[in-house]
C-alpha cells in the first residue's frame, strides 16, 4: 500500500509544475493590449482607456463619458527541457497556440468619478512533450504529457480625478478563478505500478486588489504606481466530479480527492511617461514578489478518508523587469508607430528546474506596434518576440549552474525536470479597437 501512496502522491505533484508554465511567477509579461505592448508593455504612467482596469486602475480617471476596449492576443511557440527526471533529456515540446482577450468598459458617473470593469486572463500555462519510456516489459512506452493551467479574474474598478492638480487615483477589486487540466497517459512505472495522470481541478479566490496613482505633474511628464496584492487559489475537484475510476491520479479507486493552492504573487509598478510633441518616451519598472512561491503543499485523500500532503518545490527568487518604449505620431497624429523592449531577470531554480517553466535565466522580449486613431475610435495591432535559454549542468559536482541529482530530485521535488538544455521562444499577435464617447483632453 506504501508503493501505491508513492506513485499517486509522484503522479500528484506533477500537477505542481505546470504553475510555471510560459511565464517565470506565473505571469506573461506580454499579454495586453495592442497599443501598449507595440511600446514595450508599458502602461502604468499613461494608460488612458478600458485596459487600466489591468494595468493601473487610476487611468480610468483621464475617460470621458465611457469608454469600451476589446483586445484579442494569440501567443504561439514551444519549449526545449527535460520534463522528466529519468526521461529523455533536452526533447522539444509541441507547438502551442493559446488565444487570450481582455474587455474592458468604464463609464464617468461624476465630474471626479469613473467606474469600470474588465475580464481577461492573468496568467497560463500550457503545453505537451511526446517521448518514450520503458515499461516493466522492457519495451518502449510512447508518453504524451500535456498541461493546460488557466487563470482568469474579473475585476470591477473605480477611480477618482482631480484634475486641477492632475492626480487621479484607482483601486480594483479582483475575482480569480483557477483551473487545471493535467493528463499523462502512459508515464514511467513505479515497479509494476502505473502512475497515470488525469486531474481537473479548479478553484476561486475572493481577496485580490489593485490599486494605483497617476500624477501629470506638468503636460509633458507624468508618473504612475500600480500594486497588486497576492492571491492564494485552492483547487480540487469539487466542481469536476466525473473523474476517470473515480480517480484524479488515474489510480482506480485509489484517490477520491485532491487538492493544492495557486499562489500569484505581489507585483509593485512604477512608470514614467514623457511626451514631446509627435514623440513619447515610456519605461516602466516592475518587481515580483515572485519568492511567495517556494514550494506548495499537494493533499489527496484516499477511499478510507485518511489524508496524505507531499511538498512540490519551486524555490523561485524575486523578479524584476524593466519596460521601455517609444512611440511617434505621424499623418497628423493619427497613425502611431511603436517600439519596445522588455527585460525580465532570473526567477525559476537551476536546482529545481521544471519542463514546463521559463528557463532559470534572464529573458528579453522585442515589440513593434502601429496604430489608427479616428478620434472616438482607435485601432492597433502590434507583434512580440520573448525568448531565452541556458544550459543546466549535471551533478556531479554541486555548482551555481547544476541540478540537483536524480536521486535528491526524485526525494524533494519528483514533478521537476532534470539536467539539459532549456529554452523557450514565444511569439506575441495582437489586436485592440477601443471607442470613446467623449475624448477627455489629455
Amino acid at each position: 500500500m506504501r508503493g501505491l501512496w508513492l506513485a499517486g502522491l509522484i503522479a500528484l505533484v506533477a500537477l505542481g509544475t505546470v504553475s510555471t508554465a510560459r511565464a517565470g511567477g506565473y505571469d506573461i509579461p506580454i499579454l495586453y493590449s495592442a497599443r501598449h505592448i507595440g511600446a514595450g508593455g508599458t502602461a502604468v504612467a499613461g494608460v488612458h482607456d478600458s485596459s487600466a482596469v489591468f494595468h493601473n486602475p487610476a487611468g480610468m480617471g483621464h475617460i470621458g463619458k465611457a469608454n469600451l476596449l476589446i483586445d484579442v492576443t494569440i501567443l504561439t511557440g514551444d519549449l526545449r527541457a527535460t520534463p522528466y527526471i529519468l526521461g529523455p533529456q533536452s526533447i522539444q515540446s509541441e507547438p502551442v497556440v493559446a488565444p487570450f482577450g481582455l474587455l474592458g468598459a468604464s463609464l464617468r458617473v461624476h465630474e471626479y468619478i469613473t467606474i469600470g470593469g474588465a475580464a481577461y486572463p492573468v496568467a497560463a500555462a500550457s503545453g505537451e512533450y511526446r517521448y518514450q519510456l520503458p515499461d516493466p516489459s522492457g519495451t518502449s512506452v510512447d508518453v504524451v504529457d500535456s498541461t493546460t493551467l488557466l487563470f482568469l479574474e474579473a475585476s470591477p474598478a473605480i477611480a477618482v480625478n482631480f484634475d486641477k492638480i492632475g492626480l487621479r487615483i484607482g483601486l480594483g477589486y479582483r475575482l480569480t478563478f483557477v483551473t487545471l487540466d493535467r493528463s499523462r497517459n502512459s508515464p514511467p512505472a513505479l515497479g509494476a505500478i502505473p502512475s497515470n495522470i488525469d486531474l481537473n481541478l479548479s478553484g476561486f479566490s475572493f481577496l485580490g486588489f489593485r490599486v494605483g496613482f497617476q500624477w501629470s505633474i506638468t503636460e509633458y511628464l507624468a508618473i504612475g504606481f500600480n500594486y497588486r496584492t497576492k492571491t492564494t487559489t485552492k483547487v480540487d475537484e469539487s466542481g469536476n466530479p466525473n473523474r476517470t475510476s473515480g480517480s484524479p491520479a488515474g489510480l482506480g479507486q485509489l484517490f477520491t480527492d485532491a487538492s493544492t493552492e495557486f499562489v500569484l504573487p505581489a507585483r509593485l509598478t512604477t512608470g514614467i511617461r514623457f511626451d514631446w510633441e509627435q514623440f513619447t518616451f515610456k519605461t516602466d519598472f516592475e518587481w515580483g514578489f515572485n519568492s511567495q512561491n517556494d514550494r506548495a503543499v499537494i493533499s489527496v485523500t484516499d477511499a478510507a478518508g485518511d489524508t496524505q500532503t507531499l511538498d512540490n518545490v519551486f524555490d523561485w527568487s524575486d523578479q524584476w523587469t524593466l519596460r521601455v518604449g517609444t512611440v511617434y505620431r505621424v499623418v497628423k497624429d493619427r497613425v502611431p508607430i511603436r517600439l519596445g523592449f522588455i527585460y525580465d531577470s532570473k526567477t525559476t531554480s537551476f536546482q529545481y528546474p521544471s519542463g514546463f517553466s521559463t528557463p532559470p535565466k534572464a529573458t528579453y522580449s522585442a515589440t513593434v506596434g502601429l496604430g489608427y486613431d479616428h478620434g472616438p475610435w482607435e485601432i492597433n495591432v502590434a507583434y512580440a518576440r520573448r525568448f531565452a535559454k541556458v544550459t543546466i549542468d549535471e551533478p556531479p559536482p554541486p555548482g551555481p549552474t547544476t541540478s540537483l541529482s536524480q536521486a535528491q530530485l526524485l526525494g524533494e521535488c519528483p514533478a521537476c525536470g532534470y539536467a539539459g538544455d532549456y529554452r523557450f521562444r514565444i511569439n506575441g499577435f495582437y489586436l485592440d479597437f477601443s471607442y470613446d464617447w467623449e475624448v477627455k483632453p489629455r
